[in-house]
């Protein structure tokens, strides 16, 4: 029977084309690609192997594989990820509301810092503590510093202590230095500018000045500071006075201009209660210049060469400075003889004196400059009004 035998036919042919393999494996076979044609194929078209056929070129192709890149590629990728990641915070972080902190304010801080920022004050304390046989690593708990800290301290004790700066209390010494040395090149050309111009006792007026302009320094400091600056001027001024080839046989005498020149006067007997004294107290009007009251000056001045004693010169200062002046010239002072000794004066003050009188010697400790006075209530005002207050 022919149906019989064509079923025969076609069950070896299955057979026959049966795949070994199992799996997506079996749709390699080129020949079971091409039975779909097939009248005869004993695989029927819900049976097709479109499917199998895609996973298997995306299983295989070379292009679909994962590519083996080199470790700077890979350092490359994620660092552009961790870019995108950072853009993305930035961007998500300028969208809240500025008025939220974004993180809680931070505590004060109690790390160890090193002893290049203690204070000037607190190193000179800590190396006496030390001579007294203090332990290094208490003084290192007190000041919150490392022990390896107090022992190199204690190994440049020298440098320590020999070092002199303004300010007790100055951790940063270095950031004033360009500060203070334009002010000294200006000081210096105003020097140069006038030969008459002494200045005294500079190192030690650098040291008492920033204690005399603090605020927390009680009235009972203050004059001690100043009698302290007071006496190392005068004692300078007589020194280079008495030695001056230009003073010859005349006699030195001191004469203060009161109320401001007083306490340096009281200074100037203690130091040589032999020589003669004299004072100038002037009437201060509102309007018009001083007028002098009491004159009481050493008999024939003419000889004599005349320290002139001012604290502070300030603007008001200035005013009874010249009237003094010039009272002490009608009296028969010679002006080459004639000296004014000031703990500070204003760099205006003493150009109009020396326009004035070119003659004039000045001994001050400082000369402020025209910057350090523009300020409504300058230093040195505040210097002179503070000390006629406690004297």
């Amino acid at each position: 029977m022919p149906p019989i035998r064509q079923e025969h036919s076609h069950s070896e042919a299955s057979k026959e084309f049966t795949p070994a393999l199992s799996g997506l494996s079996a749709f390699a076979n080129p020949r079971l690609l091409g039975t779909h044609s097939s009248r005869w194929s004993p695989y029927e078209r819900r049976e097709s192997v479109a499917l199998p056929l895609v996973d298997f070129e995306n299983e295989e192709a070379p292009s679909n594989r994962r590519r083996r890149t080199s470790p700077r590629r890979r350092l490359a990728a994620s660092k552009a990820r961790a870019r995108e990641m950072e853009n993305y915070e930035t961007a998500f972080v300028s969208m809240l509301p500025v008025q939220f902190p974004l993180r809680p304010p931070s505590p004060n801080l109690t790390d160890s810092k090193n002893s290049r920022y203690l204070r000037e004050m607190d190193r000179r304390s800590i190396l006496s503590r030390l001579d007294r046989g203090e332990k290094q690593s208490a003084l290192a708990k007190e000041f919150r510093v490392t022990r390896s800290a107090i022992c190199n301290l204690n190994k440049h004790r020298e440098l320590v202590l020999s070092s002199q700066h303004g300010d007790p209390l100055a951790k940063h010494p270095k950031k004033t230095r360009l500060k203070d040395e334009s002010r000294s090149n200006r000081i210096s050309l105003l020097l140069s500018e006038h030969p008459n111009i002494h200045v005294v006792a500079s190192q030690s007026a650098e040291r008492l000045f920033p204690l005399l302009l603090s605020r927390d320094t009680s009235d009972s400091a203050f004059r001690h500071y100043c009698d302290r600056l007071m006496t190392l001027v005068v004692e300078e001024v007589l020194t280079w006075t008495q030695s001056s080839s230009d003073a010859g046989d005349s006699t030195l005498s001191g004469v203060s201009i009161a109320p401001g020149g007083s306490p340096m006067l009281s200074i100037f007997q203690t130091l040589e209660p032999g020589l003669p004294t004299g004072k100038i107290q002037l009437n201060l009007p509102q309007v018009g210049s001083p007028v002098a009251e009491v004159i009481d000056l050493p008999s024939s001045v003419e000889p004599h060469n005349i320290c002139l004693f001012y604290a502070f010169t300030d603007t008001v200062g200035s005013r009874q400075v010249a009237k003094s002046i010039r009272q002490l010239l009608d009296q028969g002072t010679v002006e080459e003889l004639l000296c004014l000794v000031t703990l500070a004066v204003s760099a205006f003050t003493v150009g109009e004196l020396q326009r004035a009188h070119p003659s004039l010697r000045i001994a001050a400790a400082r000369i402020e400059h025209e910057e350090d006075t523009n300020e409504e209530s300058s230093r040195l005002e505040l210097l002179a009004s503070r000390a006629a207050a406690i004297y």
